[in-house]
């Protein structure tokens, strides 16, 4: 009975370490990303890729050189066009803001990705490395208001390293 309580709680411990976020260090751009519980991750280097239940939302997080949020523009409008069709910002111009304390520039929008509907959120953030992090966020836009939450906890948890 002890052996079977024991693996009951060693496979618990398992299952339950799987469905917590992980902190990610980005030791380049000297910050820290949770990744979010539950999700698809693949790691390249400080890239990452995050896929959400039934692949309805991902984010994607590259680390790009530069201290200049212009050339972050560049990449993310480069990245968006290989996978998205017919966007339209919500403002021409991206607004500036700051994400724990960081330099941002901020939009959203709505486009097709895959011939569906969706709405893209894009954060531009000057690390305190001087390196550009660019996150794409990528929704079906009829689940939106549900993962909207996601989306804000991720952007939240992108912290400097002291």
């Amino acid at each position: 009975m002890k052996r079977i309580a024991l693996t009951a709680i060693v496979f618990l411990s398992f299952v339950a370490s799987v469905a917590h976020a992980e902190v990610k260090t980005l030791t380049a751009a000297k910050v820290t990303i949770d990744t979010p519980a539950g999700w698809k991750v693949v790691e390249q280097g400080e890239n990452y890729s995050m896929v959400g239940p039934n692949e309805e939302v991902a984010f994607t997080v590259q680390t790009f050189d530069g201290a200049d949020a212009q050339k972050g523009l560049a990449n993310a409008d480069a990245y968006l066009n290989k996978i998205a069709t017919d966007i339209k910002w919500a403002q021409p111009k991206p607004k500036e803001v700051q994400t724990n304390g960081m330099p941002s520039l901020v939009n959203r929008g709505k486009g097709k990705i895959a011939g569906k509907e969706t709405s893209i959120a894009l954060l531009v953030v000057k690390t305190p490395s001087g390196k550009i992090l660019l996150l794409v966020g990528a929704v079906d836009s009829t689940k939106e208001k549900q993962y909207g939450p996601a989306l804000k906890k991720f952007i939240d948890s992108i912290k400097p390293i002291s």
